[in-house]
């Protein structure tokens, strides 16, 4: 006949059971918390490419007015997506960036730096400030370079209000880089073009020389703790505005 457990033999192996699952406790929460972060990481993916494709059917910038997602929902997203914890997802344009509110589902988006801020998880949705188009217009249609012709600027982010001068820029003029003594503007805020004046007369060549943007005046509206930023520095060919 065969022996059964006996009480204190279940309540042993009950008790064993318990310890074993109290230590896998926290392993398994931290990988449900690793699982929420992963597909966060995947929604603002998904949002980021939504707002790429919707600033460039538009041609224009999103909305720094608007920062829920759903004018994407439909043209660019499926759905209005919510984050594991419950809570909506922001789009922040100032600051070029998609944010989850994370664990804590809090969110100050008029103090970045706040402490609640602290588990936000993000993404950007927009590359590093640079400079991307620099175009030459004619103004007097002398076919020379000269007063009071315009360089027209494009940028990868919204810009910052701000006087900028010949110090931002530098030329360059067959392979040679030159300062730009002669370069003057002002930026708009919640824009990403420029227009600066030629006066007097610069020695470049549109389609041969180029222009380099990486003065500490030209700043994207980002704020801390993702801004403000200035531009990579990197060089342009002046092109002539056809």
């Amino acid at each position: 006949m065969k022996r059964g457990f006996t009480l204190i033999e279940l309540l042993i192996v009950v008790t064993i059971i318990a310890i074993l699952a109290g230590a896998a406790i926290p392993y398994v929460q931290e990988y449900i918390e690793d699982a929420r972060i992963s597909r966060v990481k995947a929604d603002l993916t998904e949002i980021k490419n939504a707002l790429i494709r919707y600033e460039i059917d538009k041609g224009t910038s999103w909305p720094n007015t608007e920062t829920n997602i759903t004018k994407l929902v439909g043209p660019y997203l499926a759905k209005a997506l919510i984050d594991p914890w419950g809570t909506p997802y922001q789009i922040s344009e100032s600051n070029s960036i998609v944010v989850s509110a994370g664990p804590d589902r809090a969110i100050n988006s008029t103090t970045w730096t706040d402490a609640v801020n602290a588990d936000n998880i993000t993404v950007d949705f927009r590359p590093p400030l640079a400079m991307t188009k620099a175009y030459w217009i004619d103004s007097d249609k002398s076919g020379t370079v000269g007063t009071p012709d315009q360089i027209s600027l494009r940028f990868t982010r919204p810009l910052a209000a701000a006087v900028i001068t010949e110090s931002d820029f530098n030329f360059v003029i067959a392979g040679s880089q030159v300062a730009a003594g002669d370069l003057a503007g002002t930026t708009t805020a919640n824009s990403r073009n420029v227009l600066v004046v030629v006066s007097p007369p610069s020695a470049f060549v549109p389609g041969r020389d180029s222009l380099i943007c990486s003065g500490a005046t030209v700043k994207d509206q980002a704020v801390a703790p993702y801004g403000p930023n200035t531009p990579l520095g990197n060089q342009v060919t002046i092109q002539a505005l056809q």
